[in-house]
C-alpha cells in the first residue's frame, strides 16, 4: 500500500471553495500533498507571496515543477520530515490530507508557532472528531488539542464522488485559525500525553481512568476531583478542556 493515497480531487469548484478562506492570508501559503495541482492553481490566484507546494511523490513533484515552477516553489519531501523552522511569519496551510496520517500532520501544524490559518480536508469522521465539543459522541483527545490551540469549524462537506477514483468515505474541510495556547509548547505536549492516557480508558469513569493511566492512589484522585468540583463518575468524554487543564495543574509534578 502506498504511503500517500493516490486519490485525487477532480472538481474545480470544490477546490476553489476549499481555498477560499485563505484569501486574506498575509503570509506564505504552504500546500501539503499538492498531488496533481488542482488546489495549487487556486492558491496561486489568491496568494500574496510565492506559495510552497509539498509533494512526497517524485513523479508528481516533477509534474508540479513543470506546471507551476515559475510561480511557486515545489519540494519533493514528506511533510512529516519537513523543517517548519524554514517558514516565515503568518504562514497559512492548505491540503487534501492523506487519511492515514492526517492527525499527525495537523498536530505538527498546531505546534508550529508562526502559522495563522489552515484549510485541511479530512475523512469526514475525523473532521467531526476534530471539531467535536464536550459530551458529543466523537469528543476525544484530538478535539481537546485542536480546541485549545485553534478556533476550528467544518465549513464544507465533500462527497466521495468528487474524487478519482472515488474512495469509500466522504470528506469534510475544516478551517483553523490559530489562537494563543494556554500552555507553552513543551508543557502542552506533556498535558496532551496526560489527556491521551485518560482517553485510552474512555469507557471507564474519569476517576478510574486517572487511576489506570497514572497509578495514583484513589483517595488522592477523589480528593482532587472533589476540590475541582468534577464528578468522579463522569466519563472522559464528559470533561471539558478547561477542566482537564485544571486537573492537570493539580496533578502534574
Amino acid at each position: 500500500m502506498p504511503r500517500y493515497s493516490q486519490v485525487f480531487l477532480k472538481d474545480g469548484l470544490t477546490a476553489e471553495k476549499i481555498i477560499s478562506p485563505l484569501r486574506f492570508c498575509k503570509g506564505q501559503i504552504v500546500e501539503i500533498g499538492a498531488g496533481r495541482g488542482i488546489l495549487s492553481g487556486y492558491i496561486l490566484k489568491i496568494s500574496e507571496k510565492r506559495p510552497l507546494l509539498i509533494e512526497i511523490d517524485k513523479t508528481l513533484a516533477t509534474f508540479l515543477k513543470k506546471e507551476f515552477g515559475e510561480k511557486a516553489d515545489v519540494e519533493n519531501v514528506n511533510f512529516e520530515d519537513f523543517d517548519l523552522a524554514r517558514l516565515g511569519e503568518k504562514t497559512c496551510f492548505a491540503g487534501n490530507l492523506p487519511y492515514h496520517c492526517s492527525t499527525a500532520i495537523l498536530e505538527k501544524v498546531l505546534f508550529f508557532d508562526r502559522w495563522t490559518a489552515a484549510c485541511f480536508m479530512f475523512q469526514k469522521e475525523v473532521a467531526q472528531r476534530i471539531c467535536a465539543e464536550v459530551s458529543e459522541r466523537r469528543y476525544s483527545y484530538i478535539s481537546i488539542m485542536s480546541s485549545l490551540m485553534s478556533e476550528r469549524r467544518i465549513f464544507l462537506e465533500v462527497s466521495r464522488k468528487k474524487f478519482s477514483p472515488p474512495p469509500k468515505v466522504d470528506s469534510a474541510v475544516v478551517f483553523f485559525r490559530r489562537k494563543e495556547s494556554p500552555l507553552n509548547i513543551k508543557e502542552m505536549k506533556i498535558f496532551l500525553n496526560f489527556v491521551g492516557g485518560i482517553f485510552r480508558h474512555r469507557r471507564k469513569t474519569v476517576a478510574n481512568s486517572l487511576f489506570l493511566s497514572l497509578g495514583m492512589p484513589k483517595e488522592r484522585i477523589f480528593s482532587i476531583l472533589k476540590r475541582l468540583d468534577i464528578p468522579p463518575l463522569l466519563r472522559p468524554q464528559n470533561v471539558s478542556p478547561q477542566d482537564y487543564l485544571r486537573l492537570y495543574a493539580e496533578i502534574r509534578p
